[in-house]
């Protein structure tokens, strides 16, 4: 049948061929936006919260599970709400005809709920309101992620486990620390820790199985104490101590799980994106301000 189909291109000359190539372009780019949360459509120029208007200013992250932007109040507005806030909307295309809306809600559910337990740290972001099914409304956090290389001492990472520990003692599991991106040195020199999409909240009251899942807690809880470490040992190598090298020196079986299951994904996901940036079918230039982490610019090299 393949090549019945490539003799017939054949013969029908260079417009039937250049006819063919644009109909081919148009099905893989329709593909590729299978690949981002919010599918072609994206964020919206401009959002309504809380009665003040916000214009979008830039993209902080497009990726399968979620896509987040900066949005500021303009010039003169009126408004009781903050002057910029992030907008983080989950999944809410569907993969070729598969429904993922159910996905995005889930994780939006689950994440607004983790930040109002923890509204009372001033580390973690504030939610401002919510945003359809699927996303919700945060104040922004002025500062820089961990991927760009800030200066940072000893103290900012003793501060950074501080808050992690008011996290823990919340019986939650932040689960996300291996992301550079996810941790912010504020403008006002604090850490900052943001995206809690998949954090859990593990009570372990339970009469019968209370003991199981206080100890599942608390070994989720020493997987984000490695990731931290991991974190210190790529800024601030020469300052680790002989703990966290042990800590450091010891990932879990459940890391190494992990790993081998997340891979495969991450490297079809990684490969097919290498071509359409290569092959231009995604602009590299979308007006997205990419973190060094989420940087297309990396599949070009």
């Amino acid at each position: 049948m393949g090549g019945l189909i490539l003799c017939s291109v054949a013969r029908g000359g260079p417009g039937t061929s250049r006819q063919s190539a644009k109909q081919t372009r148009r099905m893989v780019r329709r593909f590729a936006h299978h690949l981002y949360a919010c599918g072609r459509e994206g964020l919206p120029e401009q959002i309504t919260c809380v009665g003040a208007s916000y214009r979008r200013e830039k993209v902080f992250k497009r990726d399968f599970f979620a896509e987040t932007g900066l949005y500021a109040r303009p010039a003169g507005a009126n408004g009781a709400g903050p002057a910029r806030v992030v907008l983080k909307m989950n999944r809410r295309q569907s993969l070729f005809g598969l429904p993922l809306w159910w996905v995005g809600r889930m994780l939006c559910r689950n994440e607004v709920q983790n930040l109002q337990r923890l509204a009372d740290i001033p580390n973690v972001p504030k939610v401002v309101g919510q945003f359809g099914a699927e996303g919700f409304v945060y104040e922004f956090i002025p500062g820089r992620s961990l991927d760009e290389r800030p200066a940072v001492t000893g103290e900012f990472f003793e501060k950074l486990r501080g808050v992690v520990a008011q996290i823990h003692g919340r019986d939650m599991a932040y689960l996300d620390m291996n992301k550079r991106s996810n941790i912010i040195v504020g403008d006002d020199g604090e850490p900052h820790v943001i995206d809690f999409q998949i954090s859990q909240h593990i009570s372990g009251r339970g009469r019968v199985f209370g003991w199981f899942w206080r100890r599942v807690r608390r070994m989720l809880q020493r997987e984000d104490m490695y990731h931290l470490v991991k974190q210190k040992r790529r800024l601030l190598r020469e300052e680790m101590t002989d703990e966290e090298w042990a800590i450091y020196r010891k990932p879990s079986g459940w890391i190494r799980v992990h790993r081998a299951a997340v891979w495969p994904f991450r490297a079809i996901r990684r490969s097919v994106l290498r071509v359409l940036y290569r092959r231009r079918v995604l602009d590299i230039n979308d007006g997205t301000a990419h973190s060094p982490e989420h940087d297309p610019a990396k599949y070009l090299r």
